[in-house]
């Protein structure tokens, strides 16, 4: 009796933690707006513009800016999304 109570529990977390996953989702627009700026970043400049973001970057582009770190690049966007982008050192 108390295991059959214990696998409803763990159903019952199991489908809150996948209601909350589904509301904290990022939308497909968001997601391709972000690949589409690291693939081709927009205006992409050496120095900072008024208005864009403030930090140690090494470039800024529209609607975000960037920092290289040895074998990746970190992305953050006006909206506070990031993300980072890994660098592949094989040559085919």
């Amino acid at each position: 009796m108390a295991e059959r109570g214990q696998q409803k529990l763990n159903q019952e977390a199991t489908t809150l933690d996948l209601e909350e996953q589904l509301k904290r989702r990022v939308d497909e627009e968001t997601v391709a707006r972000i690949l589409l700026a690291i693939a081709t970043p927009p205006n992409r400049r050496e120095e900072a513009n008024p208005g864009d973001l403030s930090g140690n970057f090494d470039f800024w582009f529209d609607g975000g800016a960037a920092r290289t770190i040895t074998g990746w690049t970190e992305y953050e966007f006006e909206d506070g999304a990031r993300d980072k982008a890994w660098r592949s050192w094989f040559v085919s």
